[in-house]
């Protein structure tokens, strides 16, 4: 029996919905591509510097900023992460938020690095 690539929570990101939504356009896709590492790039930076600064609403609003382009490739490690950062009752940043805010920026750092070879960024 062969299992539906889609259902494999293993994969680092799946770029079957981008490539639907494509139609064949690898340009479109190049564009979606590059706009996610951009935004990424930007995810890592305001989460490190929030993290310096303890500064929760802005780990709470990144986390809410990213989170349809995390869903849209199917970055499946880090989903449920970003909404319990985006929704944590944390008045400042504890011990726990800290390991959430390093995986999504492990996480987010190793999908980058896939992209770019995947698509010579």
């Amino acid at each position: 029996e062969k299992k539906d690539i889609n259902e494999d929570k293993n994969m680092l990101y799946d770029l079957n919905e981008i490539r639907a939504l494509s139609d064949g356009d690898s340009d479109f896709e190049l564009a979606v591509i590059s706009m996610f590492v951009e935004i990424s790039i930007e995810c890592i930076d305001v989460f490190e510097q929030a993290k310096r600064e303890n500064e929760i609403e802005k780990i709470k609003q990144m986390a809410h900023k990213i989170k349809p382009s995390i869903a849209q490739l199917h970055i499946h490690a880090i989903q449920d992460v970003l909404f319990e950062l985006e929704k944590t009752e944390a008045s400042h940043i504890i011990p726990d938020v800290i390991t959430k805010i390093d995986k999504v920026i492990a996480t987010l750092k190793e999908v980058n690095s896939a992209l770019e070879k995947e698509f010579g960024l």
